[in-house]
């Protein structure tokens, strides 16, 4: 969603009205290990300028700057910089956890399926196609509900 243009409620923050993207934290960790924008934007796949917007705009969202940048110096992290870093270690960590273990399940095929249906009608065909179901996919938990048409409806909203 690089240069794409959505709305970012307030972050509660006094004076602050925006917070900083996932993309945004992401260009801002690989300067931190690559230690210049140069090396940030060959490993992100991006040119050194869209390094150095980036790194601008979260300056502006941070009111100071990240880096100490002086001519002919190693980068380094002003306080601001050193103060956000290891929260912004901590989102991306729990972000590239919530996508491993999404990834997981999803390759995994495990889960809870529940399924409603009207009484009487566990019979038959039903009945066939969900055993055959539970013995094809063993790591799903099969929750089967019997109640009225009316309740199952009311239980999609639940969901």
């Amino acid at each position: 969603m690089v240069g794409d243009s959505i709305a970012i409620a307030d972050s509660g923050v006094p004076g602050h009205c925006a917070r900083p993207e996932l993309h945004q934290l992401a260009v801002f960790l690989q300067v931190v290990e690559q230690r210049s924008f140069t090396g940030a934007a060959r490993r992100l796949g991006c040119s050194q300028p869209a390094v150095s917007q980036t790194i601008r705009r979260l300056e502006d969202i941070y009111g100071g700057d990240l880096f100490a940048r002086w001519r002919g110096a190693p980068l380094a992290l002003t306080p601001i910089g050193k103060a956000v870093l290891p929260g912004v270690r901590l989102i991306l960590y729990a972000v590239d956890r919530q996508m491993a273990d999404a990834t997981s399940t999803a390759q995994s095929g495990g889960g809870t399926l529940s399924v409603g249906f009207c009484p009487g009608l566990f019979g038959g065909r039903f009945r066939t196609g969900m055993a055959t179901f539970a013995t094809e996919a063993p790591l799903v938990r099969l929750r089967l509900v019997e109640d009225a048409p009316d309740a199952h409806l009311i239980g999609i909203g639940s969901i």
